[in-house]
Parts: C-alpha cells; structure tokens; sequence
C-alpha cells in the first residue's frame, strides 16, 4: 500500500481519538518506583528569559499523573491573587501556595517583602520536613536568596535533611554556581 495506505492500516490498530483510558489517572499504580533506597533529585531551574517556572510546573503535572504527591510554594506570586497555574494545580490535587506580595523590584515596601520571604521560607522549612510529599517546587527561591533576605547556606542544609526520596525542584534568575 501507498504511504498513506500504511497509515490508515495502523490508524485501525491503535484507539479512537478521544478514547478514555482503561483506567483512571487517580486509579493508576505509579510508574516510578517508590523504593526507599531511591535519593530525590535537586533540580535547579535558572537563566535568563521564560520558562523555568512552566518547566518545574510541568514536571508536577507529570509526578501528579504518576500519584506522586506533589507541591509547590511561590515566593513572589501575590497572596491574594489567583493565577492560571493555581486552577491547574487544584483540578489535578496538587496544592500550590502564592506567599508573596507580587513583583518585589517593584515594589515600595522592601521590609514587607523581606518578611513575606521569611514567612514564606518558614512554610518551605515544614514542607521540606514533610514525609507526604514526593516532589516539591520552590519558585522564585533564587530572588530571596540575591535580595539576601534569606541565607543560600541555610537553603541547601534543609534541602539536605529532606526526606531521602523527595524531589526538589528551585526556580529563578542568578542562582549561584
């Protein structure tokens, strides 16, 4: 058969469009292995330009898909305000917080800001102690740290005395070498 002819003979073979799975995301055995002797990765997304927190986002999605449960904590998203990664992350059950005041170097109340971040690291302390949750984000952690609100020496203890198997994911500019 013609190229095309090869295509629809396949086509038949594989499922509809549209089709559901056997299964349900919420019923399914995950994938990965949850093994105790397995180590969580650090995973640090820095540099220039965009991208970095829809990368860490989407990486929850997936360990979400696979039942890991997964969480993330925002340094510079408003408190009050609801963003469209937070109705995301509520339909797929994983919890997201926004601790922050909005865009700090903009900001005309630095002090507010420096306590935003500290609050904000103190809610990272007890996530990070958290046995329940396999994959953690920390977004926007690298402005705290370059404002000097919190200390780079202080974050990477805790992130060494999280649980062995839990993933770490850090978002933003400058990060440190």
């Amino acid at each position: 058969p013609s190229q095309s002819g090869r295509h629809r003979v396949r086509r038949k073979k594989t499922k509809p469009p549209g089709a559901k799975p056997e299964r349900a995301v919420s019923e399914r055995r995950p994938r990965i292995p949850r093994d105790e002797a397995l180590r969580g990765l650090v995973l640090l997304h820095t540099g220039d330009g965009k991208g970095k927190t829809t990368a860490a986002l989407w990486m929850l999605l997936r360990a979400a898909g696979h039942g890991l449960r997964a969480a993330a904590l925002q340094f510079i998203k408003a408190k009050d305000r609801v963003y469209g990664e937070h109705n995301a992350c509520a339909i797929l059950g994983i919890r997201i917080e926004p601790l922050g005041d909005g865009f700090t170097w903009l900001s005309k109340n630095l002090a507010a800001d420096r306590a935003y971040a500290r609050e904000c690291w103190f809610r990272c302390l007890a996530a990070l102690r958290d046995e329940t949750i396999d994959i953690l984000l920390l977004d926007e952690i690298t402005y705290p740290i370059n404002y000097r609100w919190l200390s780079e020496k202080e974050v990477v203890a805790a992130i060494r005395k999280r649980p062995k198997r839990m993933h770490v994911i850090l978002t933003g500019r400058d990060a440190s070498k």
